[in-house]
């Protein structure tokens, strides 16, 4: 079951990128002003269990993940209200968890992503502008492990994930979309934004049990870029 929501998921995210595509190809990308730069910025990071009733038990339990990203950003603004942005970022998330009187401890779920997005300047002034933006991301999951901690005998427990694994059969590829709003500003040939996004994975950690789990983040980031093309 499990397997059959992956694949109608992922049928989903193959249509938006489709979508996405024939968007940039037919508002002139290509002749576009383009800037390049870096972001860096917070991911606040949790899971949902696929299998509801699971997610129902261990709700009171999961905690949220705070942890850094950085990455490279591209962005064609093709006029003053539209512009398009790809990135490469390196995006740790994952989720932590409490049982009182028990133990604690957190799951590291580390991804490399490629998010594409499409921004409309609400607000667009000479040296500012709001913009929200939709689209969504590629993922590759690059590392993961789960580290608790035992109350009672204080001992440590660590295991990594054996993405080779044929009993739990993990899917390292994942795939989703992505909303928010960024404030930009704007200088002749420099622009700096704050953002707040979130991004909604559409696929399961797992290929084929209850235990796929899937990622809900919501990110605070800057970005500093400067112009490239003209």
């Amino acid at each position: 079951m499990i397997y059959k929501y992956s694949f109608v998921s992922l049928k989903r995210s193959k249509t938006l990128f489709c979508l996405l595509a024939v968007f940039f190809v037919n508002t002139g990308i290509l002749n576009a002003q383009t800037f390049a730069g870096f972001k860096t910025g917070l991911n606040i990071s949790n899971v949902k269990y696929a299998d509801s009733r699971k997610n129902d038990l261990v709700s009171p339990y999961k905690k949220t993940r705070k942890v850094p990203i950085v990455g490279v950003v591209l962005n064609y603004s093709m006029n003053k209200i539209i512009s398009v942005q790809p990135e490469i970022i390196f995006s740790p998330k994952g989720f932590k968890f409490k049982q009182p009187l028990y133990s604690e401890g957190k799951s590291v779920m580390d991804y490399l992503e490629i998010p594409v997005i499409a921004k409309y300047n609400i607000i667009a002034k000479r040296d500012k502008a709001l913009s929200p933006f939709i689209g969504g991301y590629a993922g590759f999951w690059l590392y993961g492990k789960y580290v608790s901690t035992n109350y009672y005998t204080g001992n440590k427990t660590t295991v990594k994930v054996n993405f080779k694994n044929q009993t739990i059969k993990y899917n390292r590829v994942d795939a989703g979309l992505v909303l928010g709003i960024s404030y930009d500003f704007k200088q002749k040939k420099r622009i700096s934004n704050i953002e707040l996004r979130y991004s909604h994975s559409m696929l399961g950690s797992s290929k084929e049990t209850a235990d796929a789990l899937l990622l809900r983040t919501l990110t605070l980031s800057y970005s500093y870029l400067f112009r490239i093309k003209k």
